[in-house]
């Protein structure tokens, strides 16, 4: 059996760059929290009050190349099918 030829790791196959682990969850004072492992002393976090959960979710979408109106949608537009709500915001699931 012939070996494998090695990898190069730096070219345009690699979709998914290594980084570290992310986690999403309500704290105790009901607010989402993101925390990302940190190989250092402490894990960085971001703290997001609810009210603008919908918000950071539509901000990092679009930046991410994402059309978020495919997700959210204003609740005034929408037709008579039950869907989820999010700060004011339509969750099309």
């Amino acid at each position: 059996m012939k070996p494998m030829k090695r990898h190069d790791w730096s070219d345009e196959s690699v979709v998914v760059r290594e980084q570290p682990a992310i986690s999403v969850y309500r704290n105790k004072f009901g607010d989402v929290v993101v925390r990302q492992q940190s190989w250092y002393d402490d894990d960085p976090c971001i703290i997001i009050q609810l009210q603008n959960a919908a918000d950071v979710a539509r901000a990092i979408l679009e930046e991410a190349g994402f059309d978020s109106s495919v997700l959210f949608r204003n609740p005034a537009e929408s037709n008579s099918e039950s869907r989820s709500e999010i700060n004011g915001h339509e969750v099309v699931g």
